[in-house]
């Protein structure tokens, strides 16, 4: 029987990081979002899942990714469209942890409009969350959410 994304938090994470990591999967749920284990070539091997809405991927969870062995959990988003990051989809206190959570990372991606401001350099991903905190919740719901209506076009 193949374990779940709550079997591997519980099994892998420290449990001060378990509750941040079972609230997110509960959102996910709640949101209907697919949790899909990816058991491609590249991933087979590590517990990495991919967050579906509609066939298409709005975020991915890595839990004791190999390649970061000093980090226990990350949540990224995927490629937002700029019109939807926008100051009027968030609040001042969501802008504050999306801007410490902007991936920088030069494996692609560019300069970017976020919240009304240039961003030098994003990566496709985003966003990224190092193990995050409950406070850090407030924000990954929202890219979330964000993402799902690009994926339905509304505004």
């Amino acid at each position: 029987m193949e374990l779940t994304i709550r079997d591997y938090i519980i099994r892998e994470l420290k449990e001060k990081d378990q509750k941040a990591a079972l609230a997110y999967v509960d959102f996910l749920e709640e949101n209907n979002l697919e949790i899909r284990k990816d058991n491609g070539d590249y991933w087979k091997d590590n517990i990495y899942y991919w967050i579906v809405y509609k066939d298409k991927c709005v975020a991915f969870i890595a839990i004791k990714d190999p390649s970061e062995p000093d980090t226990d959990w990350t949540v990224y988003s995927d490629d937002i469209n700029d019109k939807y990051l926008l100051e009027e989809y968030v609040t001042e206190e969501e802008k504050k942890i999306a801007f410490e959570h902007i991936d920088g990372c030069r494996c692609g991606g560019g300069p970017k409009k976020m919240f009304g401001e240039d961003v030098e350099w994003c990566c496709g991903t985003n966003f990224r969350f190092n193990v995050p905190t409950m406070e850090d919740l407030t924000f990954m719901k929202k890219m979330v959410l964000l993402k799902m209506m690009e994926i339905d076009g509304k505004e």
